[in-house]
C-alpha cells in the first residue's frame, strides 16, 4: 500500500465521488478518469507540477521532492490502491453506480475498509521462512571435496 495517511487517502476518494456525482458517472469510472490524469503528467511528462499564474507573471514548481509523499510514484500507486479497495468493496456486495446515494454508500464502505482493515487482497497471509543461517555440514565454500 502507498504511503499516504488515511484521512489524505479519502480527501483524494472525496473529491472522485463529488466529480462522479457532478458528470454522473459510477465512482469507479471516476477513480480511473483520475488515473489516466495522474499517468498522463507522471508517464507522458514525466513530472508533475503545480503550476500559479497573476498580474502577467506565472511559476510553476515540481512537487516531486524526494523523502515526501506527494510523488510520482505514490499518486500513480495511490490512484491503482483506490481502484482495487473500490473493486473489492464493490465484491463485498454495495453497489457502483451513477446514483448520488449510492456513491456516497460506496465511498462509506470503501473508508470503513481502510479503517477496518477488511483488505484482504493487501494484506500479508504468509511468512517467508529465513534459511540463511542453515549450515549443511560436508559443504565447503568454492572448491571441490576430494
Amino acid at each position: 500500500m502507498v504511503q499516504i495517511q488515511n484521512v489524505k487517502k479519502f480527501s483524494i476518494l472525496r473529491q472522485a465521488a463529488e466529480g462522479a456525482k457532478r458528470t454522473a458517472s459510477t465512482l469507479r469510472e471516476s477513480l480511473l478518469a483520475a488515473q489516466q490524469a495522474i499517468a498522463v503528467s507522471t508517464i507522458v511528462r514525466g513530472r508533475l507540477t503545480v503550476s500559479t499564474s497573476g498580474s502577467g507573471q506565472s511559476a510553476s514548481y515540481e512537487i516531486s521532492a524526494a523523502g515526501k509523499e506527494w510523488t510520482q510514484d505514490n499518486l500513480l500507486g495511490l490512484s491503482e490502491e483506490l481502484i482495487w479497495v473500490c473493486d473489492h468493496t464493490i465484491a463485498q456486495g454495495v453497489p457502483d453506480a451513477a446514483v448520488n446515494e449510492l456513491i456516497e454508500a460506496l465511498f462509506a464502505a470503501m473508508c470503513q475498509n481502510y479503517i477496518t482493515g477488511n483488505l484482504p487482497q493487501l494484506a500479508v497471509t504468509e511468512e517467508m521462512g529465513n534459511w540463511a543461517s542453515l549450515n549443511y555440514p560436508g559443504q565447503g565454500y568454492g572448491g571441490f571435496a576430494g
